[in-house]
């Protein structure tokens, strides 16, 4: 359905953002933009073709697992940080040297993503389901299964599920932390200089290690 090349570009698209943290920190923030605009222009396109009916379920699925197949390696670094009560030593990008995404960057990517994952609760609840079933369809699994099954769409459904209230979550902590930091601009403290964010977050992280110490 898609050439070499297309699926040549996605398959770079996921792993440059990853790779250029470590050869070439400096360049992050201008990839990540990049990235950026290469997700939503997909995203849209996507909305558009399917309000028209132009697209079928399979290209549909073919487009959201490339667009955004990149999320299962966050949703699996996510799981694995909960697992280890975030523990920076077990962290896996414990060693990347990126700097800190901007607050616009931050906030733009991720009601993207939010927004895209509603989108798959809508395509495995709502669009599959009302799928003619006349022409066998097959999506991935580490094997080959139907794309209609009950069993993929509970287990796709299952996962965006998941996906969506971390997603929320690290959304609503992130966005607290940044009021509390003032660095919002509706927020009613003063703009806070980096040494004074890194002394007030070395303040909270000494708490939540107090607080842990005594629960366990």
């Amino acid at each position: 359905m898609y050439g070499l090349g297309i699926r040549v570009g996605f398959y770079l698209q996921w792993m440059s953002s990853p790779a250029t943290a470590w050869i070439a920190p400096g360049e992050t923030n201008s990839l990540r933009t990049a990235n950026a605009f290469f997700i939503s222009a997909t995203f849209i396109g996507l909305i558009i073709e399917t309000a028209l009916n132009h697209l079928d379920v399979v290209e549909i699925y073919v487009i959201l697992l490339l667009g955004f197949g990149a999320q299962y390696s966050w949703l699996i670094t996510t799981l694995w940080r909960v697992a280890t009560h975030f523990n920076a030593g077990w962290d896996p990008t414990r060693h990347m040297r990126a700097p800190i995404p901007s607050t616009m960057y931050w906030f733009l990517y991720n009601t993207v993503q939010i927004a895209q994952i509603i989108f798959q609760l809508w395509f495995w609840l709502y669009k599959i389901p009302r799928t003619n079933n006349e022409c066998a369809r097959f999506g991935f699994a580490f094997f080959k299964v139907k794309l209609t099954s009950n069993g993929f769409r509970i287990f796709n459904v299952v996962v965006m599920v998941v996906l969506l209230v971390l997603m929320v979550v690290f959304f609503a902590l992130h966005f607290r932390q940044l009021w509390r930091e003032g660095r919002l601009p509706l927020s009613p403290l003063t703009a806070m200089t980096m040494s004074e964010i890194q002394e007030k977050r070395e303040q909270e992280y000494e708490s939540l290690t107090f607080f842990r110490d005594v629960l366990t």
